[in-house]
């Protein structure tokens, strides 16, 4: 891209230009996506637990299940699948996982391992929540910032309302 002048448009060659021009996309990038990243945190807990699915003595709530289909396959509502016909005799398959050996000695890595991705789920919601408050106390572009997180809500609950 030219300038009016005629020469090359170039990145700031002062490193502290270049710090001030990073934040400034960073903040825009970050306050467009803030949304959608905290409903991936908030449902992906959801699913680390299972809790979008139903099980026996438990059914979910209809906006947990609905947010565990749109996020995982971006859809607010379940689509439209064909039927498949029950088999008339049962397969048999494997033995149950619970009671396999090895799924008894693999419970407690998997529950760690459960465990450290939810917690890194809320280490993101909170580490979201802050920098959006620290954006907003900026006051410069703090109706360019709201206007990027408004429009960071709005377009992706269009399209996943539009969505089949």
């Amino acid at each position: 891209m030219t300038t009016p002048t005629g020469t090359a448009r170039r990145l700031p060659r002062h490193p502290a230009a270049l710090q001030i021009l990073l934040r400034k996309w960073h903040a825009y990038i970050g306050m467009i996506i803030a949304p959608t990243v905290l409903l991936f945190a908030m449902t992906g807990v959801l699913q680390i637990y299972e809790l979008h699915e139903a099980h026996p003595g438990y059914a979910p709530p209809a906006v947990v299940a609905k947010l565990g289909v749109l996020h995982k396959k971006q859809l607010y509502r379940e689509g439209r699948r064909p039927q498949s016909q029950p088999s008339a005799k049962p397969s048999p398959g494997p033995a149950p996982a619970a009671s396999r050996p090895e799924a008894k000695a693999q419970r407690l890595p998997t529950t760690l391992l459960k465990a450290f991705f939810a917690l890194a789920s809320v280490g993101l919601i909170i580490s979201t929540i802050t920098g959006v408050w620290m954006t907003l106390r900026q006051p410069l572009h703090r109706m360019r910032h709201i206007l990027l997180l408004v429009v960071g809500t709005v377009v992706p609950f269009v399209l996943s309302c539009l969505s089949q």
